[in-house]
């Protein structure tokens, strides 16, 4: 039933240019849910939102690639202990989203560049344009994601005037 509605929520948010930040952050919940019960014990996973979320939208699907990397790049990739923290703020309709992964210690650099991350740089630069900060810090034993996105900032007609 999880997996249905996740698949559902996908093919129904990316019809539209925004979706309520409540439903992207409750994909994003049953996402880590479903994640939370394949790694079994192995993986610890916080998820806070603090916030007034009333009305406020949101690029449908953005959030979700970070989260998606915290567990392909930290969890899934070992069979070690690991951690994902999760943390979602809003304060005057600014977005603020840390995402925070452990790194397995014995971790191969991948020659491959992911284009995930890429792809959402891009999605931001076109949707939020000068409306959004973005800082990522790759530590030998974490991985963590700062991004802030000024939410008044109405996506569907940046994306028409570019």
């Amino acid at each position: 039933m999880q997996l249905s509605e996740l698949m559902r929520y996908q093919l129904e948010s990316s019809k539209n240019d925004a979706v309520l930040l409540k439903e992207e952050l409750e994909f994003i919940e049953n996402y880590l849910l479903l994640e939370e019960k394949r790694l079994s014990k192995r993986c610890i996973v916080e998820f806070l939102i603090k916030g007034d979320l009333k009305g406020l939208k949101i690029a449908p699907m953005l959030l979700i690639p970070f989260v998606e990397n915290a567990i392909k790049h930290g969890a899934q990739s070992t069979n070690e202990q690991s951690t994902i923290d999760i943390s979602v703020s809003i304060k005057d309709a600014m977005l603020n989203l840390l995402v925070e992964n452990s790194k397995p210690h014995n971790s191969t650099v991948s020659k491959r560049k992911g284009l995930g991350l890429e792809n959402v740089k891009r999605r931001l630069k076109l949707l939020y344009p000068n409306s959004y900060t973005i800082d990522i810090e790759d530590k030998e034993n974490t991985y963590h994601v700062k991004l802030s996105i000024d939410l008044t900032v109405p996506t569907h007609k940046n994306a028409k005037n570019d």
